[in-house]
C-alpha cells in the first residue's frame, strides 16, 4: 500500500487556505478585507467547523481502527482509548461550536466544553502509552529505556518553556477556575508530548513506511497543540489578543494532522482486510 493518499492534495490545499485567511490578520487586522469581508464571525465558523469535521472524523475512524485489531491487542486498547479521546473532544468542539457558529461569538472560557476535553486528557495519554507499550514490545525500535532517554532530551525544552509560560499564569489576576484551566492545559499537554516523542521517535526507525507517517503525522499534530496551548495561557494570562491567528492556525493544523494520522491507521487496517486492488 503506498504511504501517499488521495486525501493529501486536499489535506494541504485546506492548510494552504487557512494560512491564508488567518495570518494575514496579524498586520491587515485593521484593513476592510477583516472588517468586512473576514470578519470575526467568519473567521470562528471556519475554523470551528475543520475543528468538529476533524475530531468527529478522527474519532469515527479510530473506533473502526481499534475493532481491526484483536481482542487483547495493546494496539486495540490503545485505539479504543484514542477514540474516547477524539470523543471526548469532539464533543468539547461542538459545545464550543454552539457559540462559535451558533452565536458567532467566542465561547466564555471556561465553559462546559472544557469538561470534555479534560475529559479526554486520560484517555489520549493512556491511548499514548499503550501505543508505545506495542510499539515496543515488536523489537522493532529497540529497548524502552533507550528511547525513553531521547525523549526526555527531546522534550526538555518544552518543560522549561512550560515554567517559562506558566509563571505569569500563576500570578494572573484572573478566576480562579480560568486560572486552573490555564495551568491544567499546557501542563497535560507537556504530559502528553514525553510518549508523542516517543512515537516520533519510533517512527524515524520505520521510516519510508505507511506506519511511519501514522505516528509521525501524530506526534506533529500533537506538537502543534501543544505550541497552541502553551501560547494560549501565555496571551490569555497578558491579555493580549494580537497574536490568536497564530493561536487559530496551530489548533486547527493539529486537528486536521491527527485526523490525517488516524486515516492513515485506518487505512492501513483496511488493507490487511482487503484484497491489494481493494486497499488502493
Amino acid at each position: 500500500m503506498s504511504s501517499r493518499s488521495r486525501v493529501d492534495p486536499y489535506l494541504a490545499a485546506v492548510l494552504l487556505v487557512v494560512f491564508a485567511l488567518f495570518l494575514p490578520k496579524l498586520v491587515l487586522a485593521d484593513t476592510h478585507l477583516y472588517r468586512e469581508l473576514l470578519t470575526p464571525r467568519v473567521l470562528l465558523t471556519a475554523g470551528c467547523a475543520l475543528k468538529i469535521c476533524a475530531l468527529v472524523i478522527a474519532a469515527l475512524l479510530a473506533g473502526r481502527v481499534a475493532r481491526s485489531f484483536a481482542p487483547g491487542d495493546a494496539m486495540r486498547t490503545g485505539w479504543w482509548l484514542a477514540t474516547v479521546w477524539l470523543g471526548c473532544w469532539s464533543l468539547g468542539q461542538g459545545y464550543l461550536g454552539v457559540y462559535q457558529i451558533g452565536l458567532g461569538t467566542s465561547a466564555p472560557f471556561p465553559s462546559g466544553g472544557d469538561l470534555f476535553f479534560i475529559l479526554g486528557y486520560p484517555a489520549m495519554i493512556a491511548a499514548f502509552a499503550f501505543f508505545v507499550h506495542a510499539m515496543t514490545t515488536t523489537g522493532l525500535v529497540g529497548p524502552l529505556r533507550a528511547q525513553l532517554v531521547v525523549a526526555l532530551a527531546a522534550a526538555l525544552p518544552a518543560m522549561v518553556l512550560l515554567v517559562f509560560v506558566l509563571r505569569p499564569v500563576v500570578s494572573a489576576d484572573v478566576a480562579p477556575a480560568e486560572r486552573a484551566l490555564n495551568l491544567a492545559y499546557p501542563s497535560l499537554d507537556v504530559v502528553a508530548l514525553l510518549p508523542a516523542l516517543l512515537l516520533a521517535r519510533f517512527a524515524l526507525r520505520l521510516a519510508g513506511g505507511a506506519v511511519f507517517f501514522v505516528w509521525a503525522l501524530l506526534s506533529l499534530g500533537i506538537v502543534c497543540m501543544v505550541a497552541g496551548d502553551l501560547l494560549y495561557a501565555w496571551f490569555s494570562s497578558l491579555s493580549f489578543s494580537a497574536l490568536d491567528p497564530v493561536l487559530d492556525v496551530a489548533f486547527i493544523a493539529a486537528y486536521l494532522l491527527v485526523a490525517r494520522a488516524v486515516f492513515q491507521q485506518h487505512r492501513i487496517s483496511v488493507s490487511v482486510r482487503a484484497p491489494p486492488d481493494e486497499a488502493r
